[in-house]
C-alpha cells in the first residue's frame, strides 16, 4: 500500500505542472435541444482559458468567461454595493452616492461586479448575492472547486440526446479533466437564484414534464412543488453521484442524494435513497389525490456544499428499464430457462439467468477431459445487477475442485464493489464438473440477473491510461501511466504505440513487460502542429493459435487488447478509482528549463540489461553548461535492489561532456524485466533581477522510460 502511495506521489510531483487544471461541479449540467444554456463551472486554477470542448457533435460553445475571485468588502463599500443591487432589484437605475471620505476611498476595492452592477447578467448577479449576503464557513470550503467559470452553450435542434464530455481549454491547449454534460429533449427548471435580503427565496415550482436542476449547500433540503391529479403515475430520476462521481474531500466520498414526496399536509407518499446499489435514487409513485404535492431532495447526512448538484428528471409514465446488457462475447448464448433437467451444458457457453429467488442455487454441468483447462467467469455487477455471486465447481467424486466469490479487478468506473467471480481450474480427472452459481448474501430478485461464461483460457487484457488529457513535452519525456488488468492468465509483453496527428509518439520503452499490473512509459512530440489532438493507444502482443492446416503446431498472430482512458480520482481521502473518459486527449508544451542540454548517446536505446550483482551503463551527452548550473540524477521509484551506483562525467572540448549513468543490480535481487524512470534536476541561478539578486532554482525532468532487464549471473 505504501509503495503503491509513493509512487503515485512521485508521478503527481512529476506532472502536476501541466495537468493542475480541474473542475469539479456543473451547473446546470444539460440543456434541452434548441436552446442556449449558461453553465456555471466550479474547479480549481482555471485561469487563461480559450474556451470550452464538449464531445459529439450538435453543442457550440459561444462564450467563456472567467469570473474574477471578489475580495472581501465591508463598511461604506458593503452598504454603497448592497444598496445599489437592491435598487436594481426594485427596478431603480438609482446608483447610490460614493463616499467622499478620503480614508474611506483608500481601502475602496476595484472589481467589475462591484462597479458595474447594472450591467450583470442574472447569474453574475446572482453570484454577487452570495458574496455579500451568504456567510462562508472556512471548514465547509473546498479550494478545488472555489473558481468559477460561466460558459454559453448553444443546443442545436437536432443534436443527439444523451450523455456528453465537458471540458475547460486552456489558450495553450491543455484541457481539464471531463465531467458529464447532457442533451435533453425536455426542458429544463433550474433553482431561483438568491434573492437579495429582506426579500425571501421565492418559491420553487415546476411542471411536468422537466429537469430540475439544484445544488445543495450545508444543512440545506430543496422543497420543488408541483400539482397532480390523482391516478398519475410520476418517475423522478436522479443523477447526482453520476455528475461527481468520487469525492476527496469528504466521506462516503459522493453526494447521497434522497428523495422524498410530500402532500399538501405534509404525509410521506413515497420515499427512496438509492436504486439497488446505485447511489442515485430512483422514485415511482401513483398519485392518491389530486392537490399539490412537494419533491424533497436532500443529503442523506444533512452535508452540502457547491459541488453537491443533482439533475431530476421528472415524467409522467413508466419508470425506465434497467436490464443488464449482454457482454461483448464470441460464445454461443444459452439461457438457463431452457436448460435440460439434467442442467448438462455444452461448453464454450454464455449462459443468461436470474438468481430470482433467496437462497436460490443455480447448477450446471459440463463433460471435461483430464488436463483440460476450464474458466468461469460472472458478469453482473458490472453490468448493473444486485447479485453478488458466488462460484463453486465440483469435480466427478462431489469435492471442490475451484471456488471464487469475488475477482479483483482494476477500480475503473463508478463501481465501488468488484463482486463478480472469475475462476480458472485445470481437471484432474475425466468427467462430469458441476458449477455452483448463488447470492454471496442469499439474497434474490428478478434483479439478481448475470452471464456465466463458461470457457477454455482466453488469455488477453484491458490496458487503463491516466490520464484522460495529457499536455505533451516538446522533445521531451512526459511521464504516462499504465495500469494492466489481465485476464485468463495474460502473461506476454505489451507492445505499445500512439496513433495520432502531429507527431506524438513513444519515446523509450514502448514494451509493458509480461506480468507486469502498473507501469510508466514516455511520451514526446516535435514542435509543430501545436493544436488540442484527439489520440488513440494501440496495444498489441503476440496470440498463439493453433495453424489452420495442422501442419505445424502453433502460429504466432499480432491481437489487440481494449484501451481505456480516465482520470485517478481520490474518494473520501482513501480510495483511488479511475473515472473513464470517452476521449484521450493530447496537447503540446514546453518541456522543464534544461532538458535541452541533455541527449541519449543512443536515441534508439531503449533497454538496459543488468546481470544481478553486477553493473550496467546508460549513457548521455551534455552540451555546454551556462555558468553556476549543474545537473543530478536518481532513480524514480526503484525496485528493490536496483540502484543508480554512480554518476560520471567526462568533459569534452568545447565545455561538451559525456555522462554515464552506472546501475547496478544486488546478487539476490528477483530477475524481472520492467521499465524505469529516471529524474533529473537541473539546478541554475536566475538572472539578476532589478535590485541585482539572483536566486538558485530546480528544473525537474524525466528521461525518456528504458526496460530495465535483470538476468540471473
Amino acid at each position: 500500500m505504501m509503495r503503491h502511495i509513493l509512487f503515485s506521489l512521485a508521478v503527481f510531483l512529476l506532472t502536476s505542472s501541466v495537468s493542475a487544471q480541474h473542475i469539479g461541479y456543473l451547473i446546470p449540467a444539460g440543456g434541452k435541444t434548441g436552446e442556449t444554456v449558461e453553465v456555471l463551472v466550479g474547479g480549481q486554477q482555471v485561469w487563461a482559458l480559450k474556451s470550452a470542448r464538449i464531445s459529439g457533435s450538435g453543442v457550440t460553445v459561444e462564450s467563456v468567461q472567467t469570473v474574477p475571485g471578489m475580495p472581501n468588502i465591508w463598511g461604506q463599500q458593503h452598504k454603497f454595493v448592497s444598496t445599489w443591487m437592491r435598487n436594481i432589484v426594485k427596478g431603480s437605475k438609482e446608483v447610490p452616492k460614493r463616499p467622499t471620505d478620503e480614508e474611506e476611498l483608500k481601502n475602496w476595492r476595484k472589481h467589475r461586479y462591484f462597479d458595474h452592477i447594472d450591467e450583470l447578467t442574472p447569474l453574475e448577479f446572482h453570484l454577487l448575492s452570495v458574496h455579500m449576503f451568504v456567510p462562508r464557513n472556512s471548514l465547509q470550503m473546498s479550494p478545488a472547486i472555489n473558481s468559477n467559470v460561466i460558459v454559453k452553450l448553444k443546443i442545436a435542434p437536432d443534436a443527439k440526446p444523451g450523455r456528453r464530455e465537458f471540458r475547460l481549454v486552456r489558450n495553450n491547449g491543455q484541457v481539464s479533466n471531463p465531467l458529464p454534460f447532457y442533451v435533453d429533449t425536455i426542458s429544463g427548471t433550474r433553482e431561483p437564484y438568491l434573492p437579495v435580503p429582506p426579500n425571501k427565496k421565492p418559491k420553487y415550482e415546476f411542471r411536468l414534464p422537466t429537469v430540475i436542476n439544484g445544488q445543495i449547500m450545508p444543512g440545506e433540503t430543496d422543497r420543488w412543488f408541483f400539482t397532480a391529479k390523482k391516478g398519475e403515475k410520476l418517475v423522478f430520476r436522479t443523477f447526482a453521484r453520476a455528475m461527481v462521481p468520487f469525492m476527496g474531500d469528504c466521506v462516503p466520498g459522493y453526494f447521497q442524494c434522497i428523495l422524498e414526496l410530500k402532500d399538501s399536509k405534509n404525509n410521506r407518499i413515497a420515499f427512496v435513497d438509492d436504486r439497488g446499489f446505485d447511489p442515485d435514487p430512483l422514485l415511482c409513485c401513483t398519485i392518491p389525490a389530486d392537490g399539490e404535492y412537494v419533491l424533497e431532495v436532500r443529503d442523506a447526512l444533512y452535508r452540502g456544499r457547491a459541488d453537491f448538484v443533482y439533475r431530476i428528471r421528472a415524467w409522467k409514465g413508466d419508470p425506465p428499464k434497467f436490464g443488464i446488457r449482454k457482454p461483448e462475447l464470441k460464445l454461443p448464448l444459452m439461457k438457463t430457462a431452457e436448460l435440460a433437467k439434467d442442467r448438462t451444458v455444452r461448453f464454450p457457453v454464455l449462459l443468461q439467468g436470474c438468481i430470482a429467488k433467496p437462497a436460490q442455487v443455480d447448477k450446471f454441468v459440463i463433460q471435461a477431459e483430464k488436463g483440460e483447462k476450464i474458466v468461469g467467469e460472472v458478469f453482473a455487477r458490472q453490468l448493473g445487477s444486485q447479485l453478488d455471486s458466488r462460484l463453486t465447481v465440483l469435480g466427478p467424486d462431489g469435492k471442490t475442485v475451484a471456488f471464487n466469490d469475488d475477482y479483483k479487478r482494476v477500480l475503473a468506473g463508478p463501481l465501488l464493489q468488484h463482486t463478480d467471480s472469475w475462476l480458472c481450474f485445470t481437471a484432474p480427472e475425466s468427467g462430469k464438473y458441476t458449477f455452483l452459481l448463488t447470492d454471496t448474501s442469499s439474497l434474490g430478485s428478478p434483479d439478481h440477473a448475470y452471464f456465466l461464461r463458461i470457457d477454455h483460457p482466453k488469455p488477453s487484457f484491458k490496458l487503463y491510461v491516466t490520464a484522460s488529457s495529457k499536455a505533451v513535452f516538446i522533445n521531451g519525456a512526459t511521464p504516462l501511466k499504465l495500469l494492466v488488468e489481465p485476464q485468463d492468465g495474460f502473461n506476454r509483453d505489451i507492445r505499445l504505440r500512439v496513433k495520432a496527428p502531429n507527431g506524438f509518439y513513444i519515446i523509450g520503452s514502448n514494451i509493458i513487460p509480461a506480468g507486469c499490473k502498473e507501469t510508466m512509459i514516455t511520451l514526446s512530440c516535435p514542435d509543430r502542429h501545436r493544436v488540442l489532438t484527439k489520440a488513440e493507444l494501440i496495444a498489441e502482443y503476440d496470440e498463439e493459435r493453433p495453424c489452420c492446416c495442422n501442419c505445424c503446431p502453433c502460429r504466432k498472430k499480432t491481437a489487440r487488447g481494449p484501451v481505456f482512458y480516465g482520470d485517478e480520482d481520490t474518494q473520501a481521502f482513501a480510495y483511488t478509482h479511475l473515472v473513464l473518459s470517452a476521449d484521450w486527449l493530447l496537447s503540446k508544451t514546453w518541456q522543464p528549463y534544461g532538458v535541452f542540454l541533455l541527449s541519449l548517446n543512443n536515441p534508439r536505446q531503449k533497454k538496459v540489461i543488468i546481470p544481478a550483482g553486477k553493473t550496467a551503463d546508460l549513457k548521455l551527452h551534455r552540451r555546454k553548461l551556462p555558468p553556476k548550473t549543474s545537473f543530478a540524477f536518481s532513480l524514480q521509484n526503484p525496485p528493490k535492489g536496483v540502484t543508480l551506483e554512480k554518476t560520471i562525467v567526462k568533459e569534452l572540448n568545447k565545455g561538451e561532456a559525456d555522462i554515464t549513468l552506472v546501475f547496478k543490480a544486488a546478487k539476490d535481487v528477483q530477475v524481472r524485466r520492467f521499465n524505469q524512470l529516471i529524474r533529473g534536476t537541473f539546478s541554475y541561478q536566475t538572472k539578476p533581477n532589478k535590485e541585482g539578486k539572483v536566486f538558485q532554482r530546480k528544473s525537474e525532468f524525466v528521461l525518456p522510460a528504458m526496460l530495465f532487464e535483470i538476468t540471473g549471473d
